[in-house]
């Protein structure tokens, strides 16, 4: 999905609606925490106006404190979770706290955009595309390509000449037991 961060606000605030969280999400709200240089935490974003993220789906994303603060230590990439999530006694100017600007910040439910669905494309063998159609699931390692692949995108298949477009209609993520690698399992129906 083409998700992107079109602004922030409070927490509490019930004029936008909330939408629920996937990994999609959570990368464009890192990318947005990096090109814009915020830094605060869990607690603030449960507390404090205007650091819970708006998307351009209309939808606020509201995580629990520990849940920011592992959004927060992606997108900075210099601690664990812990240091972004619960230092109720933050120093502002110590720590670097920078919040979003006032024009950043809305009040307001806004439009949600058109056209937000992307297209994507995956290289699999022989076997994984016929049991991909005869089950309506794949399994994929985790790649950039896909940081912002979610439930309603199109994703084809390609072995060879032969391609097949599905819909994805789930996106999870999940461990696999022996290498403790991620995977995405996506649920998918063929189109057509």
């Amino acid at each position: 999905m083409k998700y992107r961060v079109i602004g922030w606000t409070s927490y509490e605030n019930q004029q936008i609606p909330e939408g629920e969280y996937s990994l999609a999400k959570d990368n464009a709200i890192i990318k947005d925490l990096r090109e814009h240089g915020y830094v605060f935490t869990g607690m603030h974003h449960e507390s404090h106006p205007y650091c819970a993220p708006v998307l351009n789906t209309g939808e606020k994303i509201l995580l629990s404190q520990r849940g920011f603060g592992d959004t927060m230590s992606k997108a900075r990439q210099d601690g664990t979770y812990v240091d972004y999530a619960y230092d109720w006694d933050m120093d502002f100017d110590d720590k670097g706290c920078v919040f979003p600007e006032k024009e950043r910040c809305i009040d307001f439910a806004c439009e949600k955009e058109s056209e937000l669905c992307e297209c994507y494309e995956a290289n699999v063998t022989r076997e994984q595309l016929e049991l991909a159609k005869k089950t309506g699931g794949i399994i994929i390692y985790p790649d950039p390509v896909y940081d912002f692949l979610d439930a309603g995108d199109y994703l084809t298949l390609c072995c060879g000449e032969e391609r097949q477009a599905f819909l994805v209609t789930e996106h999870c993520v999940d461990i696999e037991r022996e290498t403790k690698k991620l995977l995405y399992k996506l649920k998918l129906e063929i189109v057509e």
